[in-house]
């Protein structure tokens, strides 16, 4: 996150609005969720993968029964969410127990698993047709072309893709988000029944308990998101001496880059006390996206807007120099390790193992096995990002480019049977990491003949 940024941000005033990019969250998905078991991480995950299906059906991923299916890898899902790996496989399966997803593996011509199509069920109102015991069933609709046009997902909040994708937000917890998407929903209204103050600045107010019953959470985490937002500085609260509540006022998400002749913003002004505190985006018609550092719109179901690009932090607002100099430093190191964590991914297979420890290993042996898939994949991260030309195993060294190498020869056959191999061995492995670490630099050697085994029989 960057706070000395963001509260570089105007306020949204009453000529804010314009498009802008937003996933639609479904509102009695997000507050009767719960009730059937559905978190709000489950409600998260489920709105990016629905977006999606427009995309997929405009490509052409469409089955033989008209089924629309995407295709979005638990590891793309972590690093957009800020999960990590062990959380999103099980907000994946439980998605999956609810009945809102279905996967099937893809197969090329060979037989090899070229990844998961990930079939995504139709969220719906209840209706006459569509009861409550349907929803606890879990008997969703399949996303086909007529379905999408027929199925009624009800009320939903607008939340901008840009909160979820830029890296000025890159860390903010998802309660704070959907906080903020609801004060924006609210601001929304503002707009349109003119309720702004002396400066045209929209404001609005808030009734905890309701949000919390909304979001699904207590007033307690709810706190801890008006703290979050606070830091960052997307919203401001402030005291009125003749109102129980508070006004709140909050920025622009994504402002165009400021001009030299731009007049700044006006601030709320202080009627008794100053008090701040933060909310979170559920659902925003009111600012305009306008990208991330990295592309126009990264989110390709939604059409992409003429206006300005952010290019750079220290352009987009006036920022001393030595603020610039900080928010560039931690960039570079940053994306040196989401790069080295998606090589690390695609060295290990990662999801074609995963499918191998589903389909092959017991019940009670898939949690202690994605353990350790994961950190096979930081001990591949390690050796990819590290500086040095060689790597260490207990009292030996290996140059460096010979340990990558035997990395690239790994397969996901080879990678599997390293991990079923190890999981009988936990109690008595004294040092797990470099158990591991070993284990990988010599699994295409040590495991190939039975990998080849193991791969002609799923195969077949």
């Amino acid at each position: 996150m960057n706070p000395e940024l963001v509260k570089q941000h105007p306020f949204l005033d009453e000529r804010a609005g314009g498009k802008y990019a937003f996933y639609r969250v479904p509102k009695t998905m997000l507050t009767y969720g719960k009730t059937i078991g559905i978190s709000t991480d489950e409600t998260m995950l489920y709105t990016i993968l629905r977006d999606r299906l427009s995309l997929s059906m405009a490509n052409g991923k469409v089955d033989d029964m008209g089924r629309i299916y995407v295709f979005y890898s638990r590891e793309k899902a972590a690093a957009r969410l800020g999960w990590s790996l062990r959380k999103t496989v099980d907000v994946f399966k439980a998605l999956t127990e609810h009945g809102l997803l279905y996967e099937e593996c893809e197969l090329s011509k060979t037989g090899r698993t070229l990844g998961k199509r990930l079939y995504v069920k139709l969220w719906q109102e209840v209706t006459f047709d569509f009861t409550l015991a349907d929803i606890q069933a879990g008997n969703y609709k399949f996303a086909t072309a007529q379905t999408l046009q027929e199925t009624n997902m009800g009320a939903y909040y607008s939340l901008p893709v840009v909160l979820v994708e830029d890296e000025r937000y890159c860390g903010l917890p998802l309660r704070s988000i959907l906080l903020y998407m609801v004060i924006l929903e609210r601001l929304s209204a503002a707009k349109r029944y003119g309720q702004v103050d002396e400066n045209g600045l929209l404001w609005t107010t808030l009734d905890i308990p309701l949000v919390g019953k909304e979001l699904g959470c207590s007033e307690r985490s709810l706190s801890r998101a008006f703290k979050e937002l606070e830091e960052l500085g997307l919203v401001v609260r402030k005291a009125v001496s003749y109102a129980e509540r508070w006004r709140i006022y909050a920025r622009d998400f994504a402002p165009p880059p400021l001009d030299a002749d731009s007049v700044p913003s006006p601030t709320p002004k202080e009627p008794v006390e100053d008090k701040y505190f933060n909310c979170d985006a559920n659902s925003a018609p009111l600012a305009r996206q306008n990208c991330t550092l990295k592309s126009p719109n990264l989110h390709p179901n939604h059409p992409p807007f003429t206006q300005p690009l952010f290019t750079h932090p220290s352009q987009e607002a006036n920022l001393s120099a030595a603020a610039s100099q900080r928010l560039e430093a931690g960039r570079p190191a940053q994306r040196e390790n989401l790069k080295a964590l998606e090589k690390a991914y695609e060295t290990l297979h990662y999801d074609d193992v995963l499918t191998l420890i589903y389909t092959r290993l017991k019940e009670n042996s898939v949690e202690q096995a994605i353990e350790l898939l994961d950190e096979c994949s930081s001990i591949v991260q390690r050796d990819i990002i590290s500086k040095s030309s060689v790597v260490v195993f207990g009292r030996n060294s290996v140059p460096r480019r010979e340990v990558l190498t035997n990395y690239d020869n790994l397969s996901c056959h080879t990678v599997y049977l390293l991990i079923e191999k190890t999981i009988p061995l936990l109690d008595s492995i004294k040092n797990l990491k470099a158990y591991l670490h070993q284990g990988l630099f010599t699994a295409a050697k040590k495991h190939g003949p039975e990998a080849y085994y193991l791969q002609k029989e799923t195969e077949h």
